[in-house]
């Protein structure tokens, strides 16, 4: 997982689906759906690329998007928005999501 800012966003690849983690560094919950998550793109054959985001870092993005809580996963592609998650409720489900979306997304 690699940090990013909100001020290198534009300099990312928007062509291609990227993954966007909201979290915060004294945050639980967010810690545990980190390690879901990674668990969730070791299994994915050609994972899109993920990126680590500080939420109180991203002022402007997180007002624009309306995120309203951490941990929060947004997938992007061609710069849009294409899904928000907030419910990291198993590995599983988690896997099944972003397999699809990826999938989804490679044909386009």
């Amino acid at each position: 997982m690699i940090e990013l800012n909100e001020q290198s966003l534009p300099n990312i690849n928007h062509g291609q689906l990227i993954l966007l983690f909201f979290t915060s560094p004294l945050c639980g919950t967010c810690q545990l759906a980190e390690r879901m998550l990674l668990i969730a793109m070791e299994a994915i054959k050609t994972p899109p690329e993920l990126y680590y985001c500080r939420v109180n870092e991203w002022t402007h993005f997180v007002m624009n998007e309306k995120v309203s809580s951490v941990p929060c996963l947004i997938i992007l592609h061609h710069r849009k928005v294409q899904n928000v998650i907030y419910s990291f409720e198993s590995v599983t489900k988690l896997h099944e999501l972003l397999k699809s979306v990826t999938c989804k997304n490679s044909l386009s």
